[in-house]
Order: structure tokens, then sequence, then C-alpha cells
């Protein structure tokens, strides 16, 4: 059986982590969660429909990086035209402006 997935890079920055430089603060190694020090946090990736009422197509978990980067994978594989919802637990849920 092959399974196929979606993969969507993000570059993103938390506010109250970030600490300049592109780099954020290692959040869950200080909170005794993670042994990385490489690791932020994670945040909850949503692809949403470009049209009313922009319905939950797929959404991930991904490991957000200091430097910023997440990837999403998403399985089954997804193709079309999306919104992006992340959500973080400390943070406003943000949407990308224009789908893609």
């Amino acid at each position: 059986m092959n399974i196929c997935s979606s993969v969507l890079n993000l570059k993103l920055f938390l506010q109250g982590y970030y600490t300049g430089s592109s780099t954020m603060t290692s959040t869950l190694l200080n909170q005794g969660m993670s042994g990385s020090s490489t690791v932020t946090d994670t945040v909850l990736v949503q692809l949403r429909n470009t049209t009313a009422p922009y319905a939950v197509v797929a959404s991930t978990k991904a490991v957000l990086s200091t430097s910023g980067n997440a990837v999403c994978t998403f399985t089954p594989a997804v193709s079309g035209t999306y919104y992006i919802a992340v959500h973080h637990r400390n943070s406003v849920q943000t949407w990308s402006n224009s789908g893609c």
C-alpha cells in the first residue's frame, strides 16, 4: 500500500520567543520537554478552503525550529489552493493573506 503525502515548508517566528538575528528561544528545552536546543515549540498547521465557511481540509502538528522552520506533512496528499492557518498555544492564530 502506497500512501502519498504533501509537504509544506513554512518559515515563521513567534512573538515573545523571537530573540533577533532570525532565531527564537528553545522553549521546550527550557521547560524540560525536549532535549534539543534547536526546537522552539510545536504548532498546529491547517489548510482551509478559500471560500466561506473556510472549512478545514487538512491539519498537522509540526515542530518549529529555533531558526523559524517548520516542515508540515499532510497525509493523505492534498492538492488545490488553500489558506494556511497556524495555531500556537501562546500566540494569536494567524492566517495567510491569500490562498496558496
